[in-house]
């Protein structure tokens, strides 16, 4: 069995409320797919040595050096991604649609000013904003389950955790001492005390929970889950360009967190009775945001006119993130006393920091004069020198982070082809998978291709461009008696992205 018990969206085992972070926080806010601009995208985001584009401030701000005048752009566009999620041999498909804002910013060139070839040729220096990630996402989990249920799970847990209902006693301020899950199963009566009874049947003696389930009914399993937000950078980039040869450049980068997902997953008892349990909906909505800051440093070097090499170093992001959510349980039964049953958490808040990996990136180019162009990018992340949070609340995560996750690599390639005043390019690229064999793989290989298409006048340029990205993933939806109830997911994501840019 993988190590679900830090990845279950449900069930949270060793935290309190539901929307509490893991370690997989380090990784989904980590991991980036810049939408900058459609050149970059149109050539696979192998940016790093070829410059002179707004991409390049959040990934090798050498970039900035090649700039000949300064330049305003603004990117926009749409993103539809589609998710397809196999459960229980069940495979059920979801999509949504959304207008996506790329980025926008400017570069502002300072020439020398004299028939000079040698020495300081240009000072720039630049502003942007950056989106280079997008969270917005809709799935679909829905499969008959004939030999468990998330009240299982959720009992058995209660258990393991030598839980009484003396635990479950008083008002709000039982949520900060309990599992959410659990307690609000207590609340809405899906859980019952069980042990030693009288004659008359009445409990004298606790020993267990047990579910509102009898012994081998079947449940229709249905979770919806919706995401949405993004991660930007705000970029402050200065460069310089030195004999045409070499260039440098350095950016302070402003990263902006804002992430949410609704959560609604439901079981619907499929036994004919009239008595007993009915249905059960657990709806979770989480708000995450932050904030951080970090430096990037790069240099390209072009020792002959046709060919040049990029090498850029991130530092880790520093953020600062706070976590606020609800939990809502409501249940529906046949007959008894109590016909339906409710549970509202408060308003749960947390706040913690976030270190995101260091980043090595390589980068080359090859140019054919002003017709052609080849591109290539390495990108190496050490995802196990992050961390999250501070203190011993936090010692679990990070010894996952540390002895569970791998560096990554990501490869990207592209190539451009100039006629006239039209370009037309090509690209694609990989990134391996953060987590070793004893993990589920949430967030992990992913794969992309790329094409665009552009105009460059002399003050004007005007670029579109199209990128399939795939990324596969697992989950465990919970755990029961050592069996993982896995959810195979895979997420394809559609960017049509336009540029336009002004060059004064």
């Amino acid at each position: 069995m993988k190590r679900s018990i830090f990845l279950v969206p449900l069930l949270a085992a060793f935290a309190t409320p539901a929307f509490a972070q893991s370690f997989n926080d380090v990784i989904r806010f980590s991991q980036e797919n810049p939408q900058s601009t459609a050149r970059s995208v149109g050539m696979g985001n192998a940016m790093g040595a070829v410059g002179g584009d707004m991409s390049t401030l959040s990934s090798n701000p050498a970039g900035i050096g090649l700039y000949r005048s300064s330049e305003f752009s603004i990117s926009t566009g749409l993103n539809v991604p589609i998710t397809r999620s196999t459960y229980l041999g069940k495979r059920n498909n979801d999509f949504t649609i959304r207008g996506s804002f790329g980025g926008t910013g400017g570069v502002f060139s300072f020439h020398s000013g004299l028939e000079k070839e040698n020495g300081l040729l240009a000072l720039n220096f630049g502003l942007a904003f950056n989106k280079l990630q997008d969270y917005t996402q809709r799935s679909t989990v829905q499969a008959n389950n004939s030999t468990s249920s998330y009240l299982d799970a959720l009992a058995e847990q209660a258990n393991a955790l030598g839980l009484t209902p003396d635990n479950f006693k008083g008002g709000d301020e039982a949520f900060g001492r309990n599992n959410w899950e659990i307690l609000s199963a207590w609340r809405a009566y899906l859980i019952d005390p069980e042990g030693h009874r009288d004659a008359q049947g009445k409990l004298t003696q606790f020993t267990h929970f047990i579910t509102k389930l009898t012994d081998g009914e079947a449940v229709r399993q249905t979770q919806r889950f919706a995401s949405r937000g993004h991660l930007s950078e705000f970029d402050m980039s200065a460069g310089f360009n030195f004999s045409n040869v070499f260039y440098g450049g350095a950016t302070l980068g402003i990263q902006v967190l804002d992430y949410r997902h609704d959560r609604k997953y439901t079981e619907e008892s499929l036994m004919q009775k009239d008595y007993g349990f009915s249905s059960m909906t657990y709806m979770e909505s989480t708000q995450i945001s932050g904030y951080g800051v970090n430096l990037k440093l790069g240099v390209i070097y072009r020792p002959i006119d046709f060919f040049r090499v990029g090498f850029s170093f991130h530092t880790p992001t520093a953020m600062q993130v706070e976590s606020k959510g609800t939990l809502n349980v409501e249940s529906h039964f046949l007959s008894g006393d109590v016909r339906n049953g409710k549970s509202n958490s408060p308003e749960g808040r947390t706040s913690y920091s976030m270190t995101t990996p260091m980043r090595l990136q390589g980068s080359a180019a090859i140019t054919f004069g002003h017709v052609a162009m080849l591109a290539a990018e390495y990108t190496y992340s050490l995802y196990p020198l992050a961390s999250l949070g501070t203190g011993t609340d936090y010692e679990a995560a990070n010894d996952v982070i540390r002895n569970q996750l791998r560096p990554t690599h990501g490869v990207g390639v592209g190539a451009e082809l100039v006629a006239r005043q039209v370009a037309f390019r090509l690209g694609g690229g990989f990134q391996t998978s953060p987590y070793t064999e004893r993990l589920f793989d949430p967030y992990g290989q992913r794969y992309y291709f790329s094409a665009g298409l552009g105009y460059s006048g002399a003050h004007f340029s005007a670029d579109v461009a199209y990128r399939q990205m795939v990324q596969r993933g697992e989950y465990a939806l919970y755990t029961f008696r050592n069996t993982d109830y896995q959810v195979d997911r895979r997420i394809t994501s559609n960017l049509i992205l336009a540029t336009l840019a002004f060059r004064f």
